[in-house]
């Protein structure tokens, strides 16, 4: 209902190979009123101290409704019913732990736009409240966990679309069900190796989605298929190489360092 009215979360963090810390005095909540030129830090009735990050999200059917997902010591959800001049806590830190792990990588929050007392939080997985955060309940059973993304069909809350380390879930009936969308390279490959027969085979490790093998070449007339790849291990595939004596011997490395 206005343009030229936004709001931005801070976020103070670190992330060395030796070190890690989410939160510090520059993580806030901020508004301004004239499109960016000037910014006010929201304080009235939020958390003192060290917040970490904060996910925000506006009502669409109700713009003065504005909701943060706060990390914080004593973490939470607040709803501010005046465009941000207030708040009151729906959610307690217990079930913003279970809704929110691992606050440094998820902390999205979205507002369902025909119902302002509808929330969705989605982290390791996706979950909905429909009284403004204070309870929640699972929907994305048979989902690739790690959620990221998420549109809720203005026209019909029923009707969403999941973006997760998995690549893409569609459901029409609020999560009961889900498609998996199958036909989009949607795969975030780290490395790639090959090996010495003819016609080669690639190996590659994906984000999240383990290692796999397939041909560079098929006979097939539909070309090379999903079902020509095979997986070679699990987890976080990183780098993977072959024997060049043996293309069955092949190596490959995921998180954590480890080795197979």
């Amino acid at each position: 209902s206005d343009s030229l009215t936004l709001y931005a979360a801070a976020y103070e963090h670190r992330r060395l190979p030796y070190y890690f810390s989410s939160g510090g005095p520059g993580s806030g909540l901020y508004k301004t009123t004239d499109g960016g030129g000037t910014w006010t830090k929201l304080t009235e009735d939020l958390p003192e101290g060290v917040m970490g990050r904060i996910g925000i999200d506006v009502s669409r059917s109700n713009p003065n409704i504005v909701y943060a997902l706060i990390e914080h010591e004593d973490a939470g959800i607040w709803r501010s019913e005046d465009k941000g001049k207030s708040w009151k806590r729906t959610c307690d830190k217990e079930t913003y732990e279970r809704v929110n792990s691992r606050p440094f990588y998820y902390s999205q929050i979205r507002v369902d736009p025909s119902d302002d007392k509808v929330v969705y939080v989605f982290s390791g997985g996706s979950y909905v409240s429909k009284d403004m955060g204070k309870k929640f309940k699972s929907i994305s059973g048979g989902t690739h966990p790690d959620h990221h993304a998420l549109w809720i069909d203005p026209s019909n809350p029923l009707h969403l679309i999941d973006g997760n380390d998995g690549g893409i879930d569609i459901t029409y009936d609020g999560g009961k069900n889900w498609h998996a969308i199958q036909h989009m390279a949607l795969a975030e490959v780290y490395q790639i190796g090959f090996d010495m027969r003819k016609p080669y085979y690639v190996y590659c490790g994906l984000q999240d989605n383990g290692s796999w093998g397939g041909p560079s070449a098929s006979i097939d007339t539909a070309g090379i298929t999903n079902a020509d790849w095979y997986t070679i291990g699990g987890g976080d595939g990183f780098y993977a190489q072959v024997d060049p004596t043996d293309p069955n011997i092949i190596y490959r490395n995921y998180q954590m360092n480890g080795l197979s």
